[in-house]
């Protein structure tokens, strides 16, 4: 009986821990806001907010999911030629994408450079799509490339509501490339041989046997010496 009253009295203890590694495995992981921005590239042209991002430091319990776009500016589009008319391909402008640098008061490397038509694709015509690099420990924006995806592709976030072209957003987590697989380091005697192994005889076969070719030959020059008499 004085067991049985032990035992329910730590069953309240056991639950309550059980709950709280339930609840603590089952945590979300950390989420971050990142802002990309572009700039001209044009003579008295500063870097501007292309998008505003919220992701996950690493991947959820159910895989990798796409970050939240809370806003998005496309770059203005270049000027219209006078007289109407398509702008051509000398005519678009450059623009370079990447994280910007508070020190510097531009963007740091590394960067992407593209022209203003990736964000202004009609449908039918593809979209562009952004992959963001997350530094090793997820923490901030390493990078951005850039991904032109036919129009069959299936997107993860899409920027914007209309989804008329707008680009689509993706976060690329750091993986843990292949590690050497090294051999153990060789242990030496004081005689400078390896510890541990057995040691070849490398002699030849003459060098292995020469006592039975000497026996031979004295057996040889002692019957020899007996036919004589």
């Amino acid at each position: 009986m004085r067991l049985l009253s032990i035992i329910l009295a730590l069953l309240p203890l056991l639950s309550l821990s059980f709950s709280e590694a339930t609840i603590e495995t089952t945590t979300s992981p950390s989420t971050r806001q990142a802002t990309i921005h572009y700039h001209i590239l044009k003579p008295n042209t500063s870097p501007s907010p292309l998008t505003e991002l919220t992701y996950h430091t690493s991947p959820t319990f159910e895989g990798p999911k796409p970050p939240n776009v809370d806003s998005f500016t496309p770059p203005p589009a270049p000027s219209i030629p006078v007289g109407g008319g398509n702008v051509t391909e000398q005519e678009q402008e450059l623009i370079q994408i990447g994280i910007y640098d508070k020190n510097t008061g531009g963007l740091r490397p590394p960067t992407i450079v593209l022209a203003t038509s990736a964000f202004s694709q009609q449908p039918g015509q593809g979209r562009g799509h952004f992959r963001i690099h997350l530094t090793s420990d997820g923490e901030s924006v390493w990078s951005a490339s850039y991904h032109n995806l036919p129009p069959s592709a299936t997107t993860t976030t899409t920027a914007g509501t209309d989804g008329k072209g707008l680009p689509t957003f993706e976060i690329v987590y750091p993986k843990q490339g292949p590690r050497p697989v090294l051999n153990k380091p060789v242990a030496l005697t004081k005689e400078g041989k390896v510890v541990g192994k057995e040691e070849v005889d490398e002699r030849g076969f003459i060098q292995k046997y020469w006592w039975v070719f000497l026996g031979v030959a004295v057996l040889a020059m002692a019957g020899g010496g007996g036919d004589g008499k």
